[in-house]
């Protein structure tokens, strides 16, 4: 392999490259919203209220939403709906402060919106 790239080295063979143009990228109107739970899934409306919940949070905070929450966590939620700060433990991504900062209002959350 080392014969092979001497000539190009000393500049005896010319090599080409191509010149790629710039990335084609989808306007924002044609974007599927990543955090959007998939339409006709029975948790979608509850889903939405919890991310509707945690925009309020984060507003009130000058946070970020994502710090409050991941749309994993709240999806998680909105799929198993724990009933009691124990199960609402067990979702992965409620550590213990933010069970004790948010728990309360997240179960509000559940059982208004069954």
């Amino acid at each position: 392999m080392q014969e092979e790239a001497r000539p190009i080295l000393r500049g005896e063979t010319q090599v080409m490259l191509r010149e790629d143009g710039p990335p084609v990228r989808a306007s924002r109107a044609t974007r599927t919203p990543a955090a959007a739970a998939p339409q006709g899934t029975p948790n979608a409306g509850l889903f939405e209220a919890l991310r509707s919940w945690r925009a309020g949070v984060a507003k009130t905070q000058s946070l970020p939403p994502y710090v409050i929450f991941h749309d994993a966590v709240l999806r998680d939620i909105a799929a198993v709906q724990p009933k009691t700060p124990e199960e609402l433990a067990e979702i992965k991504g409620m550590g213990g402060s933010k069970l004790e900062r948010y728990g309360v209002d997240l179960l509000k959350i559940l059982r208004q919106n069954p």
